[in-house]
C-alpha cells in the first residue's frame, strides 16, 4: 500500500475532469442553439459555414437589388407610356391636319397644340428619374459610339491577289462619318465620330446609315494608281544570277543579300547594290525586293484606275511599328500603355497587266495587286461595335499615310509609299461608351443582368421637326409618328421583358436562399434533443464520477489501521 501517490483518486479525478469539459460544452450547445460556436468545435464546418453565410447574406441583397431594378423598370415604363398617350393624340391631330376641310389657321392651331407635346415628351425625357439617375434621356444607352482596338481581325487568301475578310457574325454600327489622322510627332492617332457634317482632314471613310455586316466572305480591292514612267531599278548589267535578292541598307550603303522563301534575307551579304546592278545609288529603294532582268515601278500614287507593268516588287518595313494604347481614366484624361504590339508592313505588286474598272462605287475586273502583312503581332486598329464585331480595319503606310479596310475596299492614302520609311510610336485613343445600366442580381462577381434604355426624347424619335402646315405635310407626319410609336413600344416591350425577367430572377434568389441556408443550418445548428441527451449522460457521469473520487480518497485510510496494530 502506497500514502504518497494515490493513483485511484487522480483516475477517478481525470475521468471528472473530463466530464466536466464535455458538460460545459453541452450547456454551452444548448444556451446558444449552435452546434458549432467556435473553430475548435469543427473546424472545417466552420469554414463552410461562414462562407455558405456569406453567400446568403449576399443573396439576400440581391433580392433586394432585383426588386429595385423591378422599380426602376416601373418608374421608366410609366413615363413611356405617357410618352405613348402624347404620341397617340399627336397622331390623332396630324390626321386631323390632312383633312381638306381645314384652314391654314385651323392647322396653326393644330401645330401649337404639337409643340406643346413635344415640349412634354423632351422634359419626360429629361426628368424621369430614379435615385436621381435619369431613365429615358439616353444617358443610359447600350450603344458604344466608336471602339478602336487590335486584333481579332481573319483572314483568308484569295486567287488572283485578292484578299478575304471573314466576319464570324452579323455587325452593324451607328450611321456617321469617322476621322482617321496620325500625327507622328506627337504620337496621337485620332479615331473620333462626327455626327453632321463630313469631316475633310487627312483620311476618312464614310458608313452608309446602319450598316449590318452579315457573316461571310468580303472581297478587299487596292485601289491605286500605278505609273510605269517614274524611277525604276534596271538591272540588265547585273553581275547577280538568276534569282530572288533583297537590298538592306540605305541608298549609299546598301548590300544585297539573297532572299529566301519568305522574302528575308539569309546568308551572308553579297556585296555593295551600287557595285553589283551597276546603277546609280539613287536609284536604289531601301528593302526592295527584286527579281533579275525585270523593270520595277517604285511609285503608288492615288488614283481610279491600274495600269502600267511591274512584276514582284514589295515594299518592306522591316522595322516594327510600335503600337501603344491608351485608355481614357476617371479623370478623363489619356493613360499609356505601353508594348501593346507591333507590325512590319509588305505590298506585293503581282498579275501583270491587268486593270481595274469603277462601277458604282466599287472596283471590278482583274486584281492587279496583292497585299501582305507581315510579323502579324496584334497589328492593326481595329473599328467595332457594340458586340465586338469588326467594322474597319485600318493600316498606316509608309508615308504615315493610312490604307484603308472595310467591307468595300482597300485604299491607299495620298502621298508615295516609299519603302524603308517607318511610322513609329502610334497612339491608339480607345473611348467607350457602353453606359448601360447594371443590375447586381447574384451573390458573386459578375452575375448582373445589363439593360440598357434608349433615348425617347422628339429628336431620337425623329418627331422633333416636322409640321402640319398642309395636307401632303400632316400626311406625312402620320407616318412619322407612326414610326416614333413603334421605337417607344418597342422600348416598353423591351422594359416589360425585363421586369418578367426581374421577377423570375428574384423568385429564383427566393429559392436558392431557403436551401442554401437550410444546409448551412445543418452544418452550424445543434440538434437540441441530442444535445439534451447528451447532457443528461454527462451530468449523471459527473456525479457518479465525483462519488467515487471520494471513495478513493479514501482508500489510504487503510494505512492507519495498519499503523494502530
Amino acid at each position: 500500500m502506497r500514502i504518497n501517490h494515490n493513483i485511484q483518486a487522480l483516475n477517478a479525478y481525470s475521468k471528472l475532469s473530463k466530464n466536466q469539459i464535455a458538460t460545459g460544452k453541452a450547456l454551452e450547445k444548448l444556451s446558444s442553439g449552435l452546434r458549432i460556436n467556435r473553430a475548435a468545435d469543427d473546424a472545417a464546418g466552420l469554414a463552410i459555414s461562414e462562407k455558405m453565410r456569406g453567400q446568403i447574406r449576399g443573396l439576400q441583397q440581391a433580392e433586394k437589388n432585383a426588386m429595385d431594378g423591378v422599380s426602376l423598370i416601373q418608374t421608366a415604363e410609366g413615363a413611356l407610356s405617357e410618352v405613348h398617350d402624347m404620341l397617340s393624340r399627336m397622331r390623332e391631330l396630324a390626321v386631323q391636319a390632312a383633312n381638306g376641310t381645314l384652314t391654314e389657321t385651323d392647322r396653326t392651331v393644330i401645330q401649337d397644340e404639337i409643340n406643346q407635346l413635344r415640349q412634354q415628351i423632351d422634359r419626360v425625357g429629361n426628368d424621369t428619374q430614379f435615385n436621381t439617375k435619369k431613365l429615358l434621356n439616353g444617358s443610359l444607352s447600350e450603344n458604344a459610339r466608336n471602339r478602336s482596338l487590335y486584333g481579332d481581325i481573319l483572314y483568308s487568301e484569295g486567287g488572283g491577289g485578292l484578299r478575304d475578310i471573314k466576319i464570324d457574325a452579323a455587325s452593324s454600327l451607328p450611321a456617321g462619318n469617322y476621322k482617321m489622322n496620325v500625327v507622328t510627332d506627337s504620337k496621337v492617332l485620332n479615331m473620333e465620330g462626327i455626327d453632321d457634317t463630313y469631316y475633310t482632314g487627312l483620311e476618312n471613310f464614310l458608313l452608309s446609315p446602319d450598316t449590318d455586316l452579315a457573316a461571310g466572305e468580303y472581297k478587299m480591292y487596292l485601289e491605286a494608281k500605278v505609273t510605269a514612267d517614274t524611277k525604276t531599278l534596271d538591272i540588265s548589267k547585273s553581275k547577280l544570277e538568276d534569282g530572288n535578292y533583297v537590298i538592306v541598307g540605305d541608298k549609299e550603303n546598301g548590300v544585297i543579300y539573297r532572299a529566301g522563301k519568305d522574302g528575308k534575307p539569309v546568308g551572308s551579304p553579297l556585296g555593295k547594290a551600287t557595285d553589283l546592278l551597276g546603277i546609280d545609288a539613287s536609284e536604289i529603294t531601301n528593302d526592295t525586293k527584286f527579281t533579275q532582268s525585270t523593270t520595277y515601278t517604285l511609285t503608288v500614287k492615288n488614283g481610279d484606275e491600274v495600269v502600267g507593268k511591274a512584276e514582284n516588287i514589295s515594299f518592306n518595313n522591316e522595322e516594327p511599328i510600335n503600337i501603344y494604347k491608351v485608355k481614357k481614366d476617371a479623370n478623363g484624361n489619356y493613360v499609356e500603355n505601353k508594348d501593346a504590339g507591333n507590325i512590319g508592313l509588305t505590298v506585293d505588286f503581282t498579275n501583270t497587266g491587268a486593270k481595274y474598272v469603277k462601277r458604282g462605287g466599287a472596283l471590278e475586273g482583274e486584281p492587279y495587286h496583292s497585299f501582305k502583312i507581315d510579323k502579324l503581332q496584334r497589328p492593326s486598329v481595329i473599328l467595332k461595335d457594340e458586340n465586338d464585331k469588326v467594322i474597319a480595319h485600318q493600316f498606316v503606310d509608309n508615308d504615315r499615310k493610312f490604307i484603308e479596310f472595310g467591307n468595300t475596299g482597300i485604299t491607299f492614302g495620298t502621298g508615295v509609299v516609299k519603302a524603308g520609311e517607318t511610322a513609329t510610336n502610334i497612339v491608339v485613343r480607345e473611348t467607350l461608351e457602353n453606359a448601360s445600366l447594371t443590375f447586381q442580381v447574384g451573390t458573386n462577381a459578375g452575375e448582373v443582368i445589363a439593360l440598357g434604355i434608349s433615348d425617347i426624347r422628339t429628336k431620337a424619335l425623329g418627331i422633333d421637326k416636322f409640321k402640319l402646315t398642309d395636307e401632303t405635310s400632316a400626311s406625312n407626319a402620320i407616318a412619322i409618328i407612326d414610326g416614333a410609336i413603334d421605337k417607344v413600344s418597342q422600348v416598353r416591350s423591351k422594359l416589360g421583358a425585363y421586369q418578367n425577367r426581374m421577377e423570375h430572377t428574384v423568385n429564383n434568389i427566393t429559392q436558392s436562399t431557403e436551401n442554401l441556408t437550410a444546409a448551412e443550418s445543418r452544418i452550424r445548428d445543434a440538434d437540441m434533443a441530442k444535445e439534451m441527451t447528451e447532457f443528461t449522460k454527462l451530468n449523471i457521469i459527473n456525479q457518479s464520477a465525483t462519488a467515487m473520487l471520494a471513495q478513493a480518497n479514501q482508500l489510504p485510510q487503510g494505512v492507519l489501521q495498519l499503523l494502530k496494530g
